[in-house]
């Protein structure tokens, strides 16, 4: 038999008021994130509107809510930027680009001006819409034949006619075939067919040893001399593996808006936080008046009062972003001031410890204000998280940013002789004549992290 009873408990534990987790869902928005915000509170609350400036010390700010006029009091604005057009300047159309057909649209438009029988071009429709972004089929015909309830023999011969359509190599099922297509295309239209039918062999049955470069294997197996090889290796690699990533439209592009933009002036650089784009947002004065001149019944008064201290929260949070992530990003740059300078060779290791100290905030606001952001620099757009390299102490106790190192590292590999590359030892003592005292297994650690094949699989033959 279970007994009850009744007693006290205290515990501690910690709750995330509203109005905080708005702070923070807030602060960890990029630009266009908060611009969609904006955009949805204004369709929801009443009490905003969109205004050309916002001055805080004016009758704007409620009288019933005092404990705000210290926060907007100093009508700063870290994220204005003196001179800049207004924020409702109609914008010119140059940024808009013309629509532009997908690979599926591209080859649709073939299909059906390819005189084909009517069933073939039925079954060619679905398998183009089969396709991957790559332009490879994912699917085998007896697979698309069951789908269709046809004959599996009527699939191939609808799958030959979309792989005959442009690019060349689309509607392959691998990566062989792929290479294959495209070679067939060449024949007759290359001016030497001998080494193209050399290079469709290596394809379909040596394109491992193609891939790791092992010429003299290739040319025993074959009978064929090196040379010979070495032209078939170069055909090889001009084709696309990967022919319907050409033909991403409009909808694929993604652009970038920087959240933080340094300049510089003079000797020294200047943050300011990018807004452009974000609204201005004032509280109404006409529901303002409603509410002090009690001119709304009851039901009415509690719902404004209600959405009033809603905006005011949501104005709180929108200037705290910006206050937040321009101090951040004012000590993130002063750690970083030798980048602005320098360059690669100026990264320095940064946890976000350093800059929370600096900053007089906890690491987890550092996170969140960092968070999907981007700076706009003299030195190029990076990611706000691009700052924070991971140190690396190499032999002789040097501690320089592995970013940094593993840059040295694309260029070395970049600029090496594609006939002679450099192997991960040559690669380590290269980078110690650079400063950078790091060892063989540090080096096939980094390059494996940039996706950069061994030596051996990137040996190319000679010009």
């Amino acid at each position: 038999m279970h007994s009850q009873y009744l007693g006290l408990e205290q515990r501690q534990k910690l709750v995330l008021s509203p109005q905080l987790r708005q702070a923070l869902t807030v602060l960890q928005l990029p630009l266009a994130g908060l611009a969609q915000l904006v955009q949805q509170e204004l369709c929801e609350n009443p009490l905003l509107e969109v205004r050309e400036e916002v001055d805080w010390r004016s009758e704007d700010v409620p009288s019933e809510e005092p404990d705000w006029l210290d926060l907007f009091g100093d009508c700063s604005d870290v994220g204005l930027v003196p001179g800049e057009p207004s924020r409702n300047e109609p914008r010119g159309l140059d940024h808009l680009g013309s629509p532009t057909g997908g690979l599926t649209e591209y080859l649709l438009f073939q299909l059906h001006v390819s005189g084909a029988p009517p069933h073939l071009q039925v079954v060619g429709e679905y398998l183009v819409g089969c396709l991957d972004t790559r332009g490879y089929l994912a699917f085998s015909s007896e697979e698309v034949a069951g789908a269709l309830g046809c004959d599996a023999a009527v699939v191939e011969e609808a799958l030959a006619l979309v792989q005959s359509l442009d690019p060349p190599g689309v509607g392959a099922r691998s990566l062989q075939e792929c290479l294959v297509l495209q070679l067939r295309r060449l024949k007759g239209v290359s001016g030497d067919d001998e080494i193209v039918a050399l290079a469709e062999l290596v394809v379909c049955e040596h394109l491992e040893d193609l891939a790791e470069g092992r010429w003299d294997r290739l040319a025993g197996r074959l009978g064929v001399e090196v040379e010979k090889v070495h032209l078939a290796a170069q055909v090889v690699r001009g084709l696309d593996p990967k022919p319907g990533l050409a033909f991403g439209g409009q909808q694929d592009v993604r652009y970038v808006q920087p959240d933080v933009v340094v300049e510089r002036v003079g000797s020294d650089y200047v943050v300011l936080v990018n807004d452009w784009g974000v609204p201005r947002l004032g509280l109404s004065r006409y529901y303002r008046r409603l509410l002090e001149e009690g001119l709304a019944d009851e039901p009415t008064r509690q719902f404004l009062q209600d959405r009033m201290r809603r905006a005011v929260w949501f104005l709180r949070s929108i200037e705290q972003r910006r206050y937040t992530l321009h101090r951040v990003a004012e000590a993130v740059f002063r750690f970083q001031r030798d980048f602005l300078e320098r360059g690669w060779p100026g990264l320095r290791p940064l946890t976000l410890r350093q800059v929370a100290e600096a900053a007089s905030c906890h690491e987890s606001t550092v996170s969140r204000a960092v968070a999907g952001k981007y700076a706009q620099t003299p030195r190029g757009m990076f990611p706000l998280r691009f700052f924070f390299p991971s140190a690396l102490v190499g032999r002789a106790g040097e501690v320089v940013a592995a970013a940094a190192v593993k840059r040295l590292l694309q260029e070395m590999v970049a600029g090496e002789d594609p006939a002679a590359p450099l192997s991960d030892e040559a690669l380590a003592l290269r980078l110690r004549d650079r400063g950078v005292d790091i060892s063989r297994r540090t080096v096939a650690k980094y390059r494996a992290e940039l996706g950069i094949a061994p030596s051996a699989r990137r040996r190319r033959c000679p010009r």
